[in-house]
């Protein structure tokens, strides 16, 4: 039995083989494992830059305080409510709830850069993008309520504008 194995990993074919399984293995047990870690931690609240006039924790570095914007894990942003009587009303309010899925996403994403390169802070122009980007969306939601259609398609398209910058990164 000891003589085959030692004719099969001396064979030039064979012994790449193997040691490919056994790489395929490791990769397959490292890939697990970083798994379970990421979904241990995916309960940390996503964060951002404070946009308040508040001291930073130092020259350039922006402060980070939890996201306002709804956990989709947890309990799903709700759609604005709107009639359908008017069918601008509901094309900008499935507009409005794709950005706010698209804003989840590329807010997930980046939090979880920032984890796993141990927490350095973001550069303060994509922390400024992800504070517009909310701010927008809730101004783009309150127009929904107003009825203020051109206030919110003009919020629409700078929204879409700064995802797509965002989502790039």
């Amino acid at each position: 039995m000891m003589n085959f194995f030692r004719t099969v990993w001396k064979d030039p074919v064979w012994s790449k083989v193997i040691a490919a399984g056994i790489i395929a293995v490791l990769s397959a047990i490292a890939g697990i494992t970083y798994h379970n870690r990421a979904l241990a931690h995916a309960n940390v609240p996503s964060t951002t830059t404070s946009t308040s006039d508040s001291v930073s924790p130092g020259p350039g570095t922006p402060e980070l305080v939890p996201s306002s914007a709804p956990d989709p894990r947890t309990d799903r942003p709700s759609a604005v409510e709107i009639s359908p009587v008017d069918p601008q009303s509901v094309s900008v309010s499935l507009e409005y709830d794709s950005l706010n899925e698209r804003f989840s996403a590329v807010n997930r994403s980046l939090t979880q850069r920032v984890s796993d390169l141990g927490n350095l802070p973001l550069k303060p122009e994509v922390a400024a993008a992800l504070g517009t980007v909310r701010a927008d969306l809730a101004t783009i939601k309150q127009a929904l309520h107003e009825r203020n259609w051109n206030v919110a398609t003009k919020r629409i398209r700078r929204v879409k504008k700064t995802l797509s910058y965002l989502e790039s990164l």
